[in-house]
């Protein structure tokens, strides 16, 4: 049909077609393929496409400045949650709605659309699916193309939090582009604001989890560990069908099988291609480094299908928990469901490596076998006492300040621009810049680091890694050599602060026991010729 002109042979056809498409769409309750039949017959300008977009137009909802198609759903799973979330279906009907409104320029009535569509897209662009991203994209596209301008120069700004700022700028070089800019979680509020000449999309798009299993499934699913898995290998069997409803499909479209690994296990590529293979399966691929397996089926049915997936453990994890298996229709994501599953067993014995993992294991048995599942109320507060019982930081600044006053002190002061002056001057620093960037510094925050994450003292931290064990007990000893001798220098200011609330101070004059005859007292060096004399004062520090 677009190359009616470079091919004005099948002209004849592609009338044919379209009033094939006209008597369809006239006996058709099909959403679906009212909105691509409209838009076709809009693309080749056909007589009848005013009375179908005005039909299309009466299907439509609207509501809060936005205009959008929703496909009906069957009759008992209208009060399902997922049809009232964002369908792939949905966006591809509304997408078709806005190009046809766009090529019979009635960009009044599509804009609404238009609008609705950009809320439905996620955080990088796209919409749900990549057959319904196609649609959307180019519908968007088309508006763009129709208004938009080469000296596009727009600013857009974020204002959230307590005076905090971020600005984009869209221009014609990087107006194709994709910014993003990530904000706090703590975030609650957020104002937009855009200066500047053109145009320019912005939108804040947010996410998070919850912790239940799928409601209102479309697909019987259940994973199973088979008995011959264990520690370090998982067995695992996927066994998914389609439940069919009535006023609905006898089975699904393409369906999806998404299966996340426990923390540690890599899929066995090896064993993909047999897969593959099997029944309705047209195509298997791995994710997150092989941590993650996407199943493809042609579609499903009542009839169980149930691939099997073996994985080997690469990173020693222990406690793991539930990890899902989500199915759904590729087409329509209102049709989905999800299960858990948990890997084999394995406690700290599978992953301890150090020499006394004997005690650490029957500690840890002892423990498992005493420990009995509470109630979260129960743990959380146990939890929360212990971390009161720890000492805590009032502030990061205080942390910071302590940090500071750990690594600085008088000596660094009053003993650093001497040690620069006996060891060559300015050049000096070269060295000494060079070994703090490269030792000092990655040494201090390995030292806090490690202490932090550990939550342990000096001696405790380096058991994580056996070979340092006595690194800490090493550390200890050196400071406690630091503490005498800063001890004995402290003890000077005090002991000059005693002999200041003497009349004469001792180091004035030579009426002591330690003085000796070469002693002279302070006040009579002008006296003295001889080179052997000592001051009184000198007398006394000795």
């Amino acid at each position: 049909m677009e190359n009616v002109d470079a091919y004005p042979a099948y002209r004849n056809n592609i009338n044919k077609a379209l009033d094939f498409i006209t008597r369809g769409l006239d006996t058709s309750n099909n959403l679906h393929a009212m909105a691509l039949g409209t838009y076709v017959l809009s693309r080749a300008n056909h007589n009848s496409k005013a009375a179908f977009l005005q039909r299309l137009d009466s299907l439509a909802i609207n509501a809060d400045g936005h205009k959008w198609w929703n496909k009906t759903a069957p009759t008992n799973e209208q009060h399902s949650p997922w049809y009232n979330t964002t369908r792939s279906v949905n966006i591809e009907i509304s997408a078709y709605a806005a190009l046809a409104l766009l090529e019979n320029n009635l960009v009044g009535d599509a804009l609404p659309v238009l609008n609705w569509l950009m809320d439905q897209r996620n955080a990088f662009g796209g919409f749900v699916a990549s057959q319904d991203t196609v649609v959307g994209l180019q519908a968007l596209l088309m508006f763009a193309e129709r208004f938009s301008t080469q000296a596009n120069n727009v600013q857009i700004g974020f204002h959230y939090g307590e005076g905090a700022e971020t600005i984009l700028n869209v221009n014609a070089q990087n107006s194709l582009a994709l910014q993003s800019v990530e904000l706090p979680s703590s975030i609650k509020n957020i104002s937009v604001s855009a200066t500047g000449r053109g145009m320019a999309l912005a939108q804040v798009s947010y996410k998070y989890n919850t912790n239940v299993t799928s409601a209102w499934p479309r697909f019987v699913l259940d994973p199973t560990v088979n008995r011959n898995s264990h520690a370090d290998y998982l067995h695992l069997s996927a066994c998914a069908s389609f439940v069919s409803v009535p006023g609905d499909a006898e089975r699904s479209n393409m369906a999806v099988m998404e299966v996340q690994l426990p923390s540690g296990f890599v899929v066995d590529t090896d064993t993909l291609p047999t897969l593959e293979s099997s029944e309705r399966i047209k195509k298997v691929e791995t994710q997150q480094r092989n941590t993650k397996v996407v199943i493809y089926f042609d579609y499903l049915d009542r009839r169980e299908v149930c691939p099997t997936l073996h994985a080997y453990k690469t990173v020693k994890v222990t406690k793991h928990r539930p990890v899902p298996v989500v199915m759904y229709d590729y087409y329509d994501n209102a049709r989905r469901a999800r299960q858990f599953y948990r890997a084999p067993k394995s406690n700290i014995c599978d992953i301890c490596e150090h020499a006394n993992c004997g005690d650490i294991c029957e500690k840890a048995e002892k423990h498992e076998a005493k420990e009995e599942p509470k109630p979260a109320k129960q743990r959380r507060s146990k939890r929360i006492s212990r971390d009161e019982n720890r000492g805590q930081w009032k502030s990061k600044a205080e942390f910071v300040l302590s940090l500071i006053g750990y690594a600085i002190g008088i000596g660094n002061v009053w003993r650093f621009p001497y040690l620069c002056y006996r060891s060559g001057g300015g050049a000096f620093l070269v060295p000494y810049m060079l070994m703090v960037l490269l030792a000092g510094i990655p040494l201090f925050y390995m030292e806090v680091l490690i202490g932090q994450f550990s939550g342990t003292g000096c001696t405790g931290m380096f058991r994580l890694v056996p070979i340092l064990k006595g690194t800490g007990i090493c550390m200890v000893i050196v400071n406690w050599y630091c503490v005498c001798y800063y001890s004995v220098i402290i003890s000077y200011p005090i002991r000059m602060i005693y002999y200041c609330f003497w009349k004469i101070v001792p180091w004035v004059n030579c009426n002591h026991s330690w003085n000796t005859p070469n002693c002279t007292a302070v006040d009579e060096l002008h006296k003295v010729g001889d080179e052997n004399f000592k001051t009184s004062a000198d007398e006394f520090y000795q």
